[in-house]
């Protein structure tokens, strides 16, 4: 069965499974598990309330709190776009660190795969 919605990412999602803190300006909001990234978006779950188009900042170990923009959100999980690209070698930081083998949301049916 082929995906009803074309797929408008600017680069290709990689997974990766970390947990991240959430701030909405200076105010952390809540944490994140996030599931997949690219340099320039992410994917994640979170108990916090967002909202789409909510502007957020996502701290990222190695690129520091990157400021982002919900696209969508639906129960626990949701997709965000970073205002600005993060470098890719940092990607790539970040997934060498990773525990890659966790269980992403859809596969645990809860939500959908970014």
């Amino acid at each position: 069965m082929s995906n009803p919605l074309p797929d408008n990412r600017k680069s290709p999602r990689l997974p990766l499974v970390t947990e991240v803190e959430l701030f909405a300006g200076l105010r952390k909001i809540g944490t994140a598990r996030i599931f997949n990234i690219s340099a320039h978006g992410a994917g994640g779950a979170t108990s916090a309330q967002l909202a789409q188009g909510q502007r957020i900042g996502i701290a990222l170990n190695s690129a520091g709190t990157v400021p982002a923009i919900v696209i969508w959100k639906e129960g626990a999980c949701f997709g965000a776009s970073f205002k600005s690209p993060i470098d890719p070698v940092e990607v790539d930081v970040m997934l060498d660190g990773s525990d890659q083998w966790s269980t992403p949301p859809s596969a645990a049916g809860e939500g959908r795969w970014v």
